[in-house]
């Protein structure tokens, strides 16, 4: 069988592409031939599969995929709002808070929890995660260093902030219309996090907190202030895990 890197897959519309680890060549993906179950992929991880020629180039059969358990939160890597690429193997060990972020929402505010929560237990070994997004309502601006500017002088916000991205494949109010395309795909992470709690954001400041070996993901709806005492519990004890 051969084997390849997922580029892009959307899989609401149940298709994408991998590049070929031999040739580096494109490889259709369909959901049909996906092996495994749940079938779906997430970019980035390997697949291994058996190739037949397509109409547009070789078509992926007999898909076999990374299972969900078996899939490694610290395999990713993204860009920040500063144009710098991070690699996520440098948060194992911490316990993570992934958020979906916007700068025009009425739950903005939230930043200021978020911070105050990044700056209580950072020592300890929190890091917060933000990713802007404007898949909800369009409350985000149109380019990172409107967002980057907000941040910093509106929130003083210091823990980071990854590059504007699609956190959902489809519009909230309109399923039919899909917002992921391959030029903009769904982010990776919360493609892989709203597999594994059956989760995905259905509005911004939706949260997930991870524990120290990306074991356990936990799904916070939008309102959830990290700074109350129940969350915080949440936190003190994956913190002392």
């Amino acid at each position: 069988m051969a084997t390849g890197i997922v580029k892009w897959y959307n899989d609401a519309k149940g298709f994408g592409f991998a590049i070929d680890s031999e040739t580096k060549s494109l490889v259709l993906l369909k959901k049909e031939n996906i092996k495994n179950n749940p079938t779906v992929v997430f970019e980035f991880e390997t697949i291994s599969y058996d190739t037949e020629p397509g109409d547009q180039g070789p078509v992926a059969l007999n898909i076999l995929t990374t299972r969900k358990q078996d899939m490694n939160f610290y395999d990713h890597e993204l860009k920040t709002l500063n144009g710098e690429y991070y690699h996520f193997s440098k948060y194992a060990g911490r316990v993570i808070l992934v958020v979906n972020t916007a700068s025009h929402c009425g739950l903005t505010p939230d930043y200021k929890n978020l911070e105050d929560a990044y700056q209580t237990f950072k020592d300890q070994g929190l890091v917060v995660l933000g990713f802007p997004s404007g898949n909800f309502a369009k409350q985000e601006f149109d380019t990172n260093e409107e967002i980057a500017t907000f941040c910093e002088t509106q929130y003083n916000v210091t823990f980071p902030m990854f590059e504007k991205s699609n956190v959902v494949p489809v519009d909230k109010e309109h399923p039919e219309r899909f917002i992921e395309t391959p030029d903009r795909p769904v982010n990776s992470i919360f493609k892989m996090l709203g597999e594994i709690t059956g989760e995905l954001p259905f509005w911004n400041f939706h949260k997930y907190l991870i524990n120290r070996n990306g074991t356990q993901v936990i799904s916070l709806d939008p309102e959830t202030n990290v700074m109350a005492e129940e969350t915080q519990a949440l936190i003190k004890k994956m913190l002392e895990e």
